[in-house]
């Protein structure tokens, strides 16, 4: 296996594990996600050196970015809370939004402004036409695909974050949600972003994964 065949791998990987904080139950709209245990007394937990046929080899652009991800980790850990989204939504602040459901329903109302983008090449062929600039929000049914599609946008420069629990059972379940409802498609407008050739392929490969019949990755659930 080639360096960036193992670079695609373990990117994919760092989507699933996102995928995993994506869907999580917030309570009181606190961050919740994975926990690192470190353990130096005795080797349960720890990380088992492995010399042969290490991954880095050479530094790259893909590699720089899903490092980056794991080891800039914020806060909020790449999610939102429901009602803070829509308070945000309220305000009028300056962010892009992404409804990732399907097209019928983002057509049956989605939040007002957000383009529809699926869990597919729709994404990845947009993803220099997402803004680098400003924060996005990405909302799918339950939180799940939302949160694979987060991790393959931090990794292309762009600050996303997503919905917690999504439309389903975070975004229908605030009250009052249905005034920041609209029927108005909004479409992406062309941005030309730089994105680095390594990642846009990876990006590209994850999405190309999902779709067709025999797609490898079906819906990575």
């Amino acid at each position: 296996m080639n360096l960036n065949k193992k670079w695609i791998g373990i990117f994919l990987i760092c989507c699933l594990l996102f995928a995993v904080i994506g869907c999580s139950d917030d309570n009181n709209n606190e961050n919740t996600g994975l926990q690192i245990v470190e353990n130096n007394n005795d080797s349960e937990g720890s990380v088992v050196e492995d010399n042969s046929d290490p991954v880095v080899e050479t530094e790259d652009a893909l590699s720089e970015a899903v490092m980056a991800y794991f080891e800039s980790m914020p806060d909020h850990i790449y999610k939102i809370g429901q009602a803070d989204f829509l308070e945000k939504v309220e305000n009028g602040e300056d962010m892009f939004i992404i409804d990732m459901r399907s097209e019928a329903d983002y057509d049956k109302g989605h939040i007002e402004g957000a383009v529809h983008l699926g869990f597919n090449t729709t994404m990845s062929n947009a993803l220099m036409d997402i803004p680098q600039d400003q924060p996005v929000f990405i909302y799918c049914y339950s939180g799940q695909t939302a949160g694979q599609a987060v991790a393959t946008l931090n990794v292309a420069g762009i600050d996303a974050r997503s919905v917690n629990l999504g439309w389903n059972f975070g975004i229908s379940k605030v009250e009052g949600y249905e005034k920041y409802v609209s029927t108005e498609k909004t479409e992406i407008t062309p941005l030309g972003f730089d994105i680095p050739e390594k990642v846009q392929t990876a990006v590209d490969e994850f999405y190309k994964g999902l779709e067709g019949a025999e797609a490898p990755y079906k819906n990575n659930i």
